[in-house]
């Protein structure tokens, strides 16, 4: 933050708006109203594109340029194949409309400070999920009970939460970190952690445990030297430690609380067959992705099985009756990239090239995923690609000035 000064003002403007546009993607009120709402991040985009003043170039993507060409050709596929035309360009356009929000972000996110800036924001935004929780505790109301809706119901908010949560690792676990920065970052997460519990969303419980270990294993197998990892084991032990005192104390409030997790435990145990019917509507959404496996069967259609209004909670799933295998595989390409370029990021400690807001940004990466498989999201998803394609876009002018240089000399 202390290089801002040295940063010309029209770039100073563009990185703000970077952070306001994740404001707008992540509003429920007032801007609940989707197409009210990219007009806005449009706008935004187009402005910080300008007053960035760089230009764009589509090898500068790497990989990731494989992850756009797939849903291209999935868009071109549906158009050719549907039969309601009209509703399916009004579908593609408005798809086209939000990916291109975020790839006109991608020259102004490249800078440092405003990824550094961005980390900042993500966790302001957890925070304030926690603050609604709060507000609605106060009234004794379970928030899982009482919060529903398009943005903001239990999952949503616990994604969030768990992002959070993850972000604050390297700040916990790096080596160049003071004693009062790696204090109050554990002190957040557990504050984060906490409130994960009392959303009463199970999937974001049992995601932000899956990602502490994914990246515990990362850093122990990753990581060279002990410190790092006596660190992680002791993380671990105080993250179990507090878990189960709090869902004690929770359950012991809640009532209901204890029900949501013992379904849990119930499934795992296979003492029950179902959790809230999602395995039924996995089963549904099978029936309907046999249907038309290769294509898919355009946008919306997730949202319908069998004659009725049934959402999958599964992003995968809905991708794949939407649009077809390149649309699945789009997915499954951006889940192998992530996990190359979290374990990049990670092995640069090794080699004193820690970039620790980069890092942290590609950790919230895990928890997204995990996510992914109870959640229907359209927004994040491009979000996130746009993210990591970002890390790979520096990569791409830092060799070309490496290479300019070179030449020069």
């Amino acid at each position: 933050m202390r290089n801002i000064h040295r940063i010309p003002n029209r770039q100073r403007l563009a990185i703000g708006l970077v952070t306001l546009h994740w404001f707008l993607i992540t509003a429920t009120v007032p801007f609940a109203y989707r197409g009210l709402r990219w007009y806005h991040t449009l706008f935004i985009s187009l402005v910080a594109f300008k007053l960035m003043n760089k230009k764009f170039e589509w090898r500068a993507l790497g990989r990731f340029k494989w992850i756009y060409i797939l849903i291209g050709i999935s868009w071109i596929l549906l158009l050719i194949t549907q039969d309601e035309f009209t509703s399916t360009l009004e579908s593609v356009f408005k798809s086209s409309v939000a990916i291109s929000t975020f790839l006109l972000l991608i020259p102004t996110l490249s800078h440092p400070l405003a990824r550094k800036i961005l980390f900042y924001a993500i966790l302001y935004t957890a925070f304030m999920r926690c603050i609604v929780i709060i507000d609605y505790a106060q009234y004794d109301i379970l928030y899982s009970e009482s919060l529903h809706g398009f943005g903001k119901d239990k999952n949503y908010s616990g994604m969030l939460l768990a992002m959070g949560t993850t972000l604050l690792l390297p700040f916990i676990l790096s080596k160049k970190v003071s004693m009062l920065y790696r204090l109050f970052s554990s002190g957040l997460s557990i504050w984060f952690l906490y409130w994960i519990f009392n959303t009463g969303s199970r999937s974001a419980v049992v995601t932000v445990f899956a990602s502490v270990l994914a990246i515990g294993y990362l850093y122990i197998v990753k990581v060279r030297g002990v410190t790092v990892k006596l660190r992680m084991v002791v993380l671990g032990f105080v993250i179990v430690v507090f878990s189960v005192s709090a869902i004690q104390s929770l359950t012991d409030k809640y009532g209901v609380l204890q029900e949501n997790f013992i379904r849990l435990i119930e499934f795992v145990n296979g003492e029950r067959a179902d959790i809230n019917g999602r395995l039924e509507l996995f089963n549904m959404a099978v029936t309907k992705i046999i249907e038309n496996p290769i294509i898919g069967s355009g946008y919306g259609s997730s949202e319908y099985m069998r004659g009725k209004r049934a959402l999958t909670h599964n992003s995968f799933v809905a991708q794949w009756i939407e649009t077809g295998l390149l649309g699945i595989l789009s997915l499954f390409l951006f889940v192998i990239f992530v996990w190359k370029e979290i374990k990049q990021q990670i092995e640069n400690m090794n080699y004193e090239q820690e970039q620790r807001f980069d890092l942290a940004l590609s950790l919230s990466g895990i928890p997204f995923i995990m996510m992914l498989m109870t959640l229907n999201m359209g927004t994040m998803i491009y979000f996130m690609i746009y993210l990591y394609a970002t890390f790979e876009w520096e990569r791409y002018y830092l060799k070309s000035i490496s290479n300019r240089k070179s030449i020069v000399i």
